[in-house]
This record gives C-alpha cells, sequence and structure tokens, in this order.
C-alpha cells in the first residue's frame, strides 16, 4: 500500500498540470480576442453608418466605450498571459516543462 494520500500529486505531476492550464488558459483568451476581431469587422460597416457619420452624443460616447473596452480588455489579458508563459521564472531551459513551452 502506498504511504502518499489518494489525493495529493506529486509537484513534477501538479507543475505539469499547472503549465498545461496555463497554456490552455492562454489558447483561449487567444481564441477569444480572434472572434471579438472578427466580430467587430464584420458588424464595422454597420457601426460606422450608424454611429460614425452621427453628432457626438452620450449613447454615441456609452456604445463605443462598451464597444472597444471589451477588446482592449482582452488584448491587455494577451499580453499578460504571453508575458507570464515566456516569463524565464515559469519554465527554464533546464525544466522537464521545456516540451510544453511554445
Amino acid at each position: 500500500m502506498s504511504s502518499s494520500h489518494s489525493g495529493e500529486l506529486e509537484p513534477s505531476a501538479m507543475l505539469t498540470m499547472f503549465a498545461r492550464d496555463l497554456l490552455f488558459t492562454k489558447y483561449s483568451i487567444i481564441a477569444s480576442l480572434a472572434f471579438l476581431l472578427y466580430d467587430h469587422l464584420l458588424t464595422l460597416p454597420l457601426e460606422i453608418h450608424c454611429f460614425w457619420d452621427r453628432k457626438w452624443s452620450s449613447a454615441k460616447v456609452l456604445y463605443l466605450l462598451t464597444r472597444y473596452s471589451g477588446i482592449a480588455m482582452v488584448i491587455s489579458y494577451v499580453i499578460m498571459i504571453n508575458q507570464q508563459v515566456s516569463s524565464p521564472l515559469y519554465v527554464s531551459s533546464s525544466s522537464p516543462l521545456t516540451g510544453i513551452r511554445d
């Protein structure tokens, strides 16, 4: 019978799971950015027609803030997660997780 508890994992297994979860998060955020940009490009002609040719109003400001704050937020997440994943603190060249890194 094993002396370890059934719910505990070895540190190397936990580190491997953490690295995979981090990469999954990275790819999910990048995919959401691609989908968001695709949606914005599809609706850009309608936005130009309905909003850009009109005078400035509070409705126009609110619309533009809500529309473009989402893109800004997702881009900041992409930048943040890419800096973390590529950081030598997370995966060093001597680490067994080197093959997991992009």
